[in-house]
């Protein structure tokens, strides 16, 4: 039996980088990317038409930031976990995205997610892994060891 995908939506304003990420994603047999939003407000609203499982949210985009953003799907629909993807990922960014409600956050050319079962059950919520420190999320992908 067939484990359900799990429903990401993903939202990068550069186009190019949007792209590499889906065509990533969708090498992962477990992961069905079912929109893209190219700013916070279009991911917000496609959050609310599509109920997603995961979203893979950039920081940087105009209109409404992916901080704002997350922080707003996160409290219409707290199932949704947020991912924030992101060349922003400082510890400082790392700590407002925590703060704002994503379930992790990591930078552009980290290369620790998507890793199978581990990833797919913190990131679907199917189990309660507890959030990484924001010392510990930074540090996996920012090469970062020091706390602010």
């Amino acid at each position: 039996m067939t484990a359900t995908p799990l429903r990401v939506l993903l939202a990068e304003d550069h186009t190019l980088v949007r792209k590499g990420i889906r065509a990533v994603l969708r090498q992962v047999g477990w992961i069905d990317v079912i929109a893209e939003a190219a700013d916070g407000r279009e991911a917000l609203d496609l959050a609310r038409r599509h109920g997603p499982d995961v979203v893979v949210m950039d920081i940087a985009m105009p209109g409404l930031n992916g901080l704002e953003a997350t922080a707003r799907i996160t409290k219409e629909s707290p199932r949704t976990r947020v991912l924030i993807l992101s060349m922003h990922a400082t510890e400082e960014y790392v700590a407002q995205a925590l703060r704002a409600g994503a379930a992790r956050a990591s930078g552009r050319s980290c290369s620790s997610w998507p890793r199978a079962s581990p990833a797919r059950r913190s990131l679907s919520g199917s189990t309660s892994p507890s959030r990484p420190s924001r010392r510990t999320a930074a540090r996996s992908c920012t090469g970062s060891t020091s706390t602010t």
